[in-house]
């Protein structure tokens, strides 16, 4: 694994030192390897602050291309302070190397499920084990989520619908749960497994 800071004039804008970021990604991301069992040896991870997909709620954000490539980005301003910054950038962190363990074995597909079970395992793998805040969060009922269920697997193309990409979350990590529950297989052991096969152990109909 390979952390890479990219240059940017933003970097003399950040309250916090491009040397203090690469130190705690470093840190987050070598907590996350030794709980995902069989990451990506080539996983490379780029970091430039102010790319356009910061989280307006939590100042951090993150992609996943691939098993080998992550990107971080960060509101350099740091607007909700240093403490909540280093939670955030834990969060993120957990979450995107959880889909790159599952895209090493579950190669991208252009089906919304696929994406709706990758954002829920991202999701429970967060939660339990980064304390991340975005889960649920009482947003919708279990008939809420069976019917978004049904809606994004009736969907063979993927498609980002903003405004409900939140129920997207939510309905994958219902799903994801329910799988852990069925199955006795922890969210690690789920993330390997394709999402029809995650979706068969949910058992939802």
């Amino acid at each position: 694994m390979k952390i890479y800071l990219l240059e940017s004039e933003d970097w003399e804008k950040s309250v916090i030192s491009r040397e203090k970021v690469k130190a705690l990604i470093e840190k987050y991301a070598n907590e996350a390897e030794e709980l995902l069992d069989n990451p990506s040896a080539e996983l490379n991870i780029i970091v430039k602050p102010s790319l356009p997909h910061i989280s307006s709620t939590k100042g951090v954000g993150g992609s996943t291309y691939d098993a080998e490539l992550i990107d971080i980005t960060f509101d350099p301003l740091l607007p909700f302070g240093t403490k909540k910054f280093k939670k955030y950038l834990k969060e993120a962190i957990f979450h995107e190397m959880n889909h790159a363990l599952y895209m090493k074995f579950n190669p991208r597909e252009d089906r919304q499920l696929y994406w709706t079970i990758l954002e829920g395992l991202g999701i429970v793998f967060d939660t339990k084990y980064a304390d991340g805040e975005h889960f649920t969060q009482g947003r919708a009922t279990e008939e809420d989520k069976l019917a978004w269920f049904y809606k994004f697997n009736s969907n063979s193309v993927s498609h980002w619908d903003t405004p409900n990409d939140g129920m997207m979350y939510d309905t994958g990590a219902w799903l994801v749960m329910r799988a852990e529950k069925n199955s006795g297989k922890n969210v690690v052991e789920l993330t390997k497994l394709s999402c029809d096969e995650i979706l068969r152990l949910s058992n939802t109909k």
